[in-house]
Formats: structure tokens, sequence, C-alpha cells
């Protein structure tokens, strides 16, 4: 979306908008699916954690195959 904008002159709020809105729906689907995914898996760790800093516990479930 950064590239859209830096290389299409934007005149006000209004071709902002058409830029990132023509961005989005170029995006590939498998790329927002994967980011989804990885969210989730996140989440999970998260909500396993309490809360607090997972980071340790995503990695460890990760290569336990948890997730």
């Amino acid at each position: 979306m950064q590239q859209c904008v830096n290389e299409t002159r934007i005149h006000g709020i209004d071709d902002l908008r058409k830029c990132l809105m023509q961005t989005w729906f170029d995006f590939d689907q498998d790329i927002i699916d994967t980011a989804i995914d990885q969210w989730c898996d996140h989440l999970r760790s998260c909500v396993h954690a309490g809360g607090g800093n997972f980071e340790h516990v995503f990695i460890y479930m990760i290569h336990r195959n948890v997730l």
C-alpha cells in the first residue's frame, strides 16, 4: 500500500481512498489467508500464556506442533 501511495500523486482524501481500495482489491487472497492464520496462532499463544509475554510460548508450540 505504501508503494501505491508513494508512486501515485495524491491530491486529497478521495485520491488516497481510491489508491488504497485498489491496492486492497489487488491483494492475493493467499497473502490475506496466511496473515489471518498467523494472527490466529499468535492469539492462541497469547491466550495460552495468560496474556503476558508469549513469544517463547509461540515458538515452543510451533516446535511441538501444538498449533
